[in-house]
């Protein structure tokens, strides 16, 4: 879709790395944006997003057999909220429900799909982390700001440290030795203008400390786990421009790597002792 004139798609295309080629694939039944994709028991899952006309969406789509297929049904609707393996399940958390942000974390299996927690503060745009069997749901943006609150899902629900900086549109993940990192983000995403942050996280006996600063702030950007154990992030934005560079960070603790995008292909294979980049 694209700005100004928005038009929802339903269509799908598939990636051969092989071959470094597209194909085009079957259409969805429902034509949906900013919904989550996974895979479960073999399939792949979209579940939520908005339909054709921007309505937020309670159904999922599973592809079996090259078909897209009616899928289970949601509680509520959603779209823009984060999807997390845990165990069998899919764990849903947060989004938008047209009224503001979601409350309901549902569990989706191929039989199914119930809610199984209510969170204290609803969010979206937060970070949604899985820690064992335990989802970590952190910062984002609530019913009245940004948040830098954090709630722990492990069968029941309880609150975890609080960040030092509220932020949301962070990126981050799971460490190698368990630990939780949070990167960047914006304390004001509703602004035009908006702060990107430099700030990192990390999650450490149960307390979030301080750690090297990204070299270039930024917010949206997608978190890649990289075969060396360090997190990789791709683009985004910082004050409204366009990042092209990818920043890497290690559970070492060393500064943050920077890299442009043709590095990708090689970030995938790098040697984790090889020296750092030189930032910008």
């Amino acid at each position: 879709s694209s700005q100004g004139e928005r038009s929802v798609q339903g269509s799908t295309v598939f990636y051969d790395p092989s071959t470094d080629s597209w194909e085009e694939g079957p259409k969805l039944l429902t034509p949906r944006a900013d919904f989550s994709l996974d895979l479960l028991g073999g399939s792949v899952l979209a579940c939520g997003g908005l339909g054709a006309e921007e309505q937020p969406l309670a159904d999922c789509e599973a592809l079996v057999d090259g078909v897209w297929t009616a899928g289970p049904s949601l509680g509520g609707p959603r779209h823009g909220h984060e999807s997390t393996r845990i165990g069998e399940a899919l764990l849903l958390s947060g989004g938008l429900d047209g009224q503001g942000p979601v409350a309901a974390i549902e569990a989706v299996q191929p039989g199914g799909a119930e809610r199984v927690a209510t969170l204290v503060e609803p969010r979206t745009d937060h970070l949604a982390v899985g820690v064992g069997e335990a989802l970590w749901l952190i910062g984002g943006i609530g019913s009245e700001g940004v948040l830098d609150s954090v709630e722990v899902y492990e069968g029941s629900l309880r609150a975890g440290p609080p960040l030092h900086q509220a932020r949301a549109r962070m990126g981050g993940g799971l460490l190698p030795d368990g630990r939780v990192v949070v990167f960047g983000g914006s304390p004001i995403p509703e602004s035009p203008d908006v702060l990107a942050l430099r700030e990192v996280e990390i999650l450490e006996e149960g307390a979030w400390i301080a750690a090297t600063r990204l070299v270039k702030g930024r917010y949206s950007a997608p978190t890649v786990p990289l075969p060396d154990g360090r997190l990789a992030f791709v683009g985004g934005d910082s004050r409204g421009k366009a990042v092209q560079d990818i920043t890497s960070y290690s559970q070492e603790d060393k500064p943050a790597r920077q890299s442009s995008p043709e590095d990708l292909p090689s970030l995938l294979e790098e040697d984790p002792e090889a020296p750092p980049g030189v930032p910008e």
